[in-house]
């Protein structure tokens, strides 16, 4: 097959005859007819591209390990029935990539069941938090997402270093029918509280945190609005923790997928310009 007919048949088929005119002199022909072609081919190059690398499902990412590590709660199912596990990040950004188009193929029916429910909840907020603190860093792998479990709602959350102390702040989706008063009854032995405002999204949310300790832990627990709320564990004094609180920042990343209109526009243009060199060519033919 000649490689005119094959560009030809791969973006819908231009027909031969505006490309083929014996009656047209050779050095006349052959520059638009070049030009139509290689445009042609451009252009579906351009939407192939773009398609491969940005809609979601097209791409494959790496499957995150989930993580048998625990967020802390004491009261998690029986370990003859163990829920699907959290899964570990290097980044925000990573969680983010995976939450915009997961290949859930590797994993059991069970934890895919649970990994859909957790991307179709943080699909339809349209965002997660990407957490900061400052004076404070997050180890590589150690941004996690969490599936719904039995005594677990679904969140995102890190692991803070300062110096030799550890905090690990948690932010949770509240569960569909779930009341608030249900959630805040878990906290009801709570030894005090602080109201902290928290940049959330380049504004600052005042926050009434619940405190307690357990072990040589203490928790923080309050609601960010009526669809998320917080859990913050650290081994420092309560005090200590409020001030970390104080300096922690919340930035929406997007992870509702999104057309690529730009790059299929440009896509777009090129075969423009490819179907004038075709109507041009058409006209000298008729001439």
């Amino acid at each position: 097959m000649k490689k005119e007919e094959m560009l030809s048949r791969a973006i819908g088929g231009i027909d031969d005859r505006l490309i083929e005119d014996a009656d047209l002199p050779e050095r006349r022909k052959r520059p638009l007819r070049s030009f139509a072609k290689w445009s042609a081919a451009a252009a579906a190059f351009v939407l192939i591209l773009t398609l491969a690398l940005t809609v979601p499902g097209l791409r494959k990412e790496k499957k995150p390990i989930p993580s048998t590590e625990s967020s802390g709660k004491d009261d998690m199912p029986s370990p003859t029935d163990p829920p699907p596990q959290p899964i570990f990040f290097e980044s925000f950004e990573s969680a983010q990539t995976f939450l915009l188009s997961a290949d859930l193929s590797s994993y059991s029916e069970k934890e895919q069941e649970a990994y859909e429910k957790m991307i179709r909840v943080f699909r339809e907020d349209g965002f997660l938090y990407r957490a900061s603190c400052r004076g404070m860093s997050i180890p590589d792998g150690k941004v996690f997402l969490f599936p719904e479990a039995r005594y677990e709602d679904i969140g995102i959350g890190c692991w803070f270093q300062g110096g030799d102390d550890w905090y690990l702040v948690i932010v949770y989706h509240v569960r569909e029918g779930k009341e608030r008063a249900v959630v805040e009854d878990w906290t009801k032995e709570y030894e005090g509280t602080y109201e902290i405002g928290v940049n959330a999204d380049r504004r600052s949310v005042n926050v009434l945190f619940r405190y307690w300790t357990q072990g040589s832990s203490t928790y923080f627990f309050g609601y960010l609005d009526d669809r998320h709320y917080f859990l913050i564990k650290g081994t420092a004094p309560a005090d200590r923790i409020a001030e970390v609180i104080r300096g922690l920042s919340l930035e929406k990343l997007r992870v509702k997928s999104s057309f690529p209109w730009i790059p299929v526009l440009i896509g777009a243009g090129v075969l423009a310009a490819a179907g004038v060199a075709a109507v041009l060519l058409y006209k000298k033919k008729k001439n």
